[in-house]
Order: structure tokens, then sequence, then C-alpha cells
């Protein structure tokens, strides 16, 4: 779901998309009614309806209805309890890979010590001899 979509919804806006990008999930979600319609991907037609639907439902019923649809399904509490929901899922971690990749990390941020040290030493002599 795009982020702009998401945002117009929470401030009141009705929104008529064509079916991409995730928008197309929630046509059928009961909080979307009245708020949200989607059409073909340039199906201009079916867009000018889309339109047309929106426009029949009053200003303020569309503001209040994508308002209560953002808040429903887009707040942060509802995003992070989806997360907390997917963490719990997980299996736990194996140690084992987790001890490599700390490895690893070390590897690495002690070679680029070297690297680091030569890189200022040429600027510095860059800058000197300038």
């Amino acid at each position: 779901m795009p982020i702009s979509v998401m945002e117009a919804l929470a401030v009141g806006c009705a929104i008529v998309a064509s079916r991409t990008s995730g928008i197309e999930d929630y046509t059928r979600h009961p909080l979307a009614d009245g708020c949200l319609w989607t059409h073909a991907v340039g199906d201009v037609g079916e867009a000018a309806q889309c339109v047309k639907k929106a426009h029949d439902v009053p200003h303020a019923i569309r503001r209040a209805r994508a308002r209560r649809f953002a808040a429903s399904e887009f707040s942060i509490e509802r995003n992070v309890q989806a997360y907390r929901n997917l963490i719990s899922e997980l299996p736990p971690p194996d140690m084992r890979a987790e001890a490599g990749s700390r490895f690893r990390h070390a590897a690495t941020a002690a070679a680029s010590v070297p690297v680091a040290t030569w890189r200022s030493a040429r600027l510095t002599i860059q800058h000197m001899i300038k």
C-alpha cells in the first residue's frame, strides 16, 4: 500500500486508484466502502465511473469513512501489533549463525583499520604537497 494513499485516507481523502501496489488488496475490506474505489490499470472509463461513485457519497461521509479505515488498518498501534505477532511466530535464532556473524563483523572492522589509516595518511600527504 503506497504511503501517499495511507496518508490521504488518514486526513479524510477518499481514494480512486488503479489496482496496483497493494491497493487492490483492500478493495473488499468492509471499512473501504464509501472511501476507496479501484479500477483496472489504463481503464479510463472504469476510472471515471469510480470518480462518479465517489462523488455520489456525501463529502462528510467519505471523509469520516476514510479516516476510520486508515485508523483501523494503518495506525502505528496496529502495525506494531502486527510486527509483534510476526516476531512471536519466528523460530529462535541459531546461536552458531549469530556467532559467525559477530566474527565476520569483527574481521571486517579489523581489516578496515589499515585501509582507513592509509587513506588518511595519503590525504594528509596530498594536502601538505599543495
